[in-house]
Parts: C-alpha cells; sequence; structure tokens
C-alpha cells in the first residue's frame, strides 16, 4: 500500500487482535460511526497482499445490501490506499479477486426456510471471514460460519482461524454473547469485544455526531450515539431482555422437585428439544434433529432416567407428531402430561389474568417467574435467549391475553422457537390428576416426590 495506514485508537486494538495467535472472535462496534466497515475492509485488503490465495468472505443478512453498502466502502477503501488494481470485482458470482489468487467471497447470510441450518456454507473453507451487521443475522448463521474458517492455507501461513464481526447494540445474542459478558469482565478465552462509538473514531465524517444528536428517537439515539445496549424491549414482548439479563445464574438449585419439557419436532426443519429444570433453575437444554418419534420416545426415556425425574412432572407437547411420542410413553408406563398448547388454560384461583389458550398461560407463567426472581436461567444457549424474547402478545377486547402462535412467529423470524417452548412447559402450570399415585421410575426402584 502507497499510502501510509492512519487507525484510530479502538481500530488499531482490534487490528492487533485480529493478528495475534489467541484470538478467535472479535467483536467491534456497539454504535453508529464507530469506524467499524473501514476497519472490515483494511483488515481484509492487507490479509489478501500478505497471504497469496488465501481466501475470505465479508458476510451480511442480505447480498443486497452487502452491495449496496459495504461493497461501495471497500471499493473507496483500495482507492484511498491507491490498490484499486490489484483487485478485480466478479458481479456474477460475488467475489473479489486479487491478483496474487487471493479471494473475497460475498456471502448472503439470510435464513432459508430451504436452508435452515445453512447447509449451502457447509463445503466451504476460509482462511477467515468478517461478518458485517451481524446484529441482523441469527446466530445458527455465525455458529455455523464458525466452523468455516481456518481450513485454507492456515497451516502454511501459521495463522490462526479468525471470525471479526461487526455490529451496532442489538437486543439479541449479540447481547448475551459479546456485551454483557464484555460487561461483567468475564468474555471465554479467545473471545473478545472492543466499543467504538463516534467520538473515538478519529476519521469520522464532519458532521456525523451532529446527526446522530438530531434523531428524535430517543431509542435509536441511544443505540447509535450513545452505544446503549439497553433500549429495545419492544412494549409487546412477553418476555424481555432485561428480565432474562436478571435471571441468568440468579439462583443454581441442586435440590427439588425436577421437571422436564418436550417440544417434538413438527416440521422437517424443527428441533425436538428437551428442557430440565430443578426446582426454579433450568438446568439443561438440548435440541436434536431429523429424530423419528421412536427415537424421541427413547431419547425421553433415557433422559427421564439419567436426570432422576418422575414421569408425572414431564410435559411433552402433544401436538402432531409430538402425540405419537405421548402414545408410545404412555404405553410403556409412563404417564407424562400431554400438554396441548391450544387447550383450555388450567384454573389457577385468584388470578387476575384471561388467557385465550394453554399457551399463552404457559408464557404468560414464565414471565411472572421471571419477573418475580424465582426462574434462573443456568445454560448458555444463545438460541433459548432469542426463543424467550420472541413471542409477541396482545390483549383482546374482553381483557383476556393472547400470545403469539407458534407458526406466526416462524413466519416473522424464520424458524420455530422449540428452545423456548420446551423450557416454558418445564414450568408450565399444569392441572392436577385425578390419580395421587405417581408414574414414575418404579421400574428401576426411584421416588423422587
Amino acid at each position: 500500500m502507497r499510502k501510509t495506514v492512519k487507525l484510530s485508537p479502538k481500530q488499531d486494538d482490534a487490528y492487533w487482535l485480529l493478528r495475534d495467535k489467541d484470538t478467535f472472535e472479535v467483536g467491534f462496534g456497539g454504535g453508529a460511526n464507530g469506524g467499524k466497515s473501514w476497519l472490515g475492509c483494511f483488515w481484509l485488503i492487507s490479509n489478501c497482499f500478505e497471504y497469496p490465495g488465501s481466501k475470505w468472505f465479508i458476510g451480511r443478512e442480505e447480498l443486497k445490501r452487502l452491495r449496496e453498502s459495504t461493497l461501495l466502502t471497500f471499493f473507496k477503501a483500495i482507492k484511498y490506499y491507491e490498490v484499486s488494481g490489484a483487485f478485480s470485482y466478479n458481479g456474477q458470482d460475488h467475489y473479489l479477486q486479487h491478483r496474487n489468487g487471493s479471494r473475497i467471497d460475498l456471502l448472503d447470510l439470510k435464513l432459508l426456510p430451504s436452508d435452515p441450518y445453512f447447509e449451502r456454507y457447509g463445503s466451504l473453507e476460509y482462511t477467515g471471514g468478517w461478518v458485517e451487521e451481524a446484529g441482523e443475522i441469527v446466530f445458527d448463521a455465525y455458529d455455523t460460519l464458525k466452523s468455516r474458517v481456518g481450513r485454507h492455507l492456515n497451516d502454511q501461513f501459521n495463522i490462526p482461524r479468525k471470525l471479526f464481526s461487526t455490529f451496532n447494540p442489538s437486543k439479541n445474542w449479540l447481547y448475551f454473547y459479546f456485551y454483557k459478558p464484555w460487561k461483567l469482565g468475564n468474555l471465554p478465552q479467545g473471545r473478545r469485544f472492543i466499543q467504538s462509538l463516534v467520538g473515538d473514531n478519529l476519521f469520522r465524517e464532519s458532521g456525523s455526531i451532529e446527526s446522530l444528536e438530531q434523531l428524535e428517537n430517543e431509542t435509536q439515539k441511544q443505540r447509535l450515539l450513545y452505544g446503549n445496549w439497553e433500549y429495545e424491549d419492544a412494549p409487546d414482548q412477553v418476555i424481555t431482555y432485561s428480565m432474562l439479563d436478571s435471571s441468568l445464574n440468579r439462583i443454581k438449585e441442586t435440590k427439588g422437585n425436577r421437571y422436564m419439557g418436550v417440544d417434538v419436532a413438527r416440521y422437517g426443519d424443527d428441533e425436538s428439544v428437551i428442557a430440565l429444570r430443578i426446582g426454579g433453575s433450568l438446568t439443561g437444554v438440548e435440541g436434536r434433529s431429523g429424530l423419528s418419534i421412536d427415537r424421541v420416545k427413547a431419547w425421553v426415556v433415557k433422559s427421564l432416567i439419567d436426570n432422576y425425574v418422575n414421569a408425572d412432572n414431564i410435559r411433552v407437547d402433544g401436538v402432531g407428531l409430538g402425540a405419537g411420542v405421548v402414545d408410545m410413553l404412555k404405553k410403556d408406563g409412563y404417564n407424562v402430561v400431554d400438554f396441548i398448547a391450544g387447550a383450555k388454560p388450567v384454573h389457577q384461583p385468584g388470578s387476575k389474568y384471561k388467557f385465550k389458550n394453554l399457551r399463552s398461560q404457559m408464557w404468560w407463567n414464565m414471565r411472572e417467574l421471571l419477573k418475580e426472581s424465582k426462574a434462573s436461567i443456568n445454560v448458555e444457549s444463545p438460541k433459548l435467549l432469542e426463543d424467550l424474547t420472541a413471542p409477541r402478545y396482545k390483549i383482546t377486547s374482553d381483557k383476556m391475553i393472547e400470545v403469539e402462535s407458534k407458526d406466526n412467529i416462524k413466519r416473522r423470524i424464520g424458524r420455530s422457537t422449540d428452545y423456548g417452548d420446551a423450557t416454558v412447559m418445564a414450568y408450565a402450570p399444569v392441572k392436577k390428576r385425578k390419580s395421587a399415585k405417581a408414574q414414575n421410575l418404579k421400574k428401576l426402584g426411584v421416588y423422587l416426590p
């Protein structure tokens, strides 16, 4: 490069994290005009020059916006550094080619119904990559890309795998994955976050601060100007991020009644999920895809035995394929609770709320437990946190609470809230059985009250 490289102190800190041997994931930004895109472009440009034949990517939720925004910044950067002649752009297959054989692919990271697990990237191999506006994508997209970097000439060049993400404050998986651990000083080894706001960018365009100060929307101003991550709870969210934030690892119980919620996959792209709680603590949540109903049934039986859970305390989604799982379990003597989301709510004397159905009641029950600090989330699962904060609610004309249906949520966010549904089932109120006799682990001689 012919021009002297000038980076702000925050950009320089992030750049050296992108060059060290110990850091794998680097998050940068947390506000508007903090120099995020320029740093990403400079990092990739310098990598292409230094490592001939290496392969990188820039990913964003929509390829169209990547081309109309990030790619234009890339063109500005190579012009500024007077290296435009070193790169050519293939607009048909969407990649930038360096004359020494290095390449930068442009990736569309949108969640597609036909590709819920991002298998279209399953065979790709990259030296490293950059996710721009990471708050736009779902965690599964990011998680998939983690497995695709560090796979192309890294050993030859002796460079570690790197995944660089830039973003503004977003109340989604980024909040719990980067921001909150950074704020508390307990980011996992190999993961770093550097907050860079408009005032930290010494090379910002004139008027950048003033334009942000003139934002009328206070939430947007707090997020983009001040880097405030706490300003995005929607008024119609059943469970807000602030509720979850205060519940994370608040209580860790090892004694008490044990309950399981089982959400059985209804469609090919859904997951079957089992959630386990002990007392008020959620201690485990696991999802598996592609299971037949007999394999789900076997998994449930193994889980209840391994975790000493009475069958009476297991709630299984009895809609669709779940009905088959319930029938098979009961046939073998496991008298689990057949949980029908559209059924009538459970009568709760003294309750000040009315509910459209059992689903609405169980989600509202989870909300109240979190608000009253009676539930604690003791698992690390960005997907679960996304699920729990996804549903919206409305109050109908007869003052009845109706929580958004699972199908409507899937249409809105692109996937089912399987992890969230299994969890709220584990905490849900259920009608007491007429018989006092518990259907438990009598085959093993185990009884837990």
